[in-house]
């Protein structure tokens, strides 16, 4: 796999966040007229918790995928992308992702 077809992987996951994120927008406004039980919304953001679980996680493997290979260059790569990392929670990160599998293993060693 090339990153070519790595980008397009995320671009695929990425449209699909955002045409998520529409269709939310557009079920909340149905739901602050009336027009929607505000339990149905509810259940619609839990189902449509794994595409943003998703799409987080690929986001922060382009950001490392896109990171620079000199140091120089990484502190002002990071601070450009403060923003994104902000949005991205810390079991979707590196480390959180490191801990979650360390836990996975400790509870099939029991």
């Amino acid at each position: 796999m090339s990153k070519k077809h790595v980008d397009e992987y995320f671009n695929t996951i990425a449209n699909q966040y955002h045409e998520m994120l529409e269709a939310l927008h557009e079920i909340e406004e149905e739901c602050s007229k009336g027009l929607m039980d505000p339990d149905r919304l509810e259940q619609i953001k839990t189902m449509i918790a794994p595409l943003k679980e998703n799409y987080m996680r690929i986001s922060y493997i382009m950001f490392l995928l896109n990171t620079p290979n000199k140091e120089s260059k990484i502190r002002r790569y990071q601070e450009q992308n403060k923003r994104l990392l902000n949005k991205i929670p810390d079991k979707d990160k590196l480390e959180g992702i490191r801990k979650e599998n360390q836990e996975i293993i400790e509870n099939i060693h029991m």
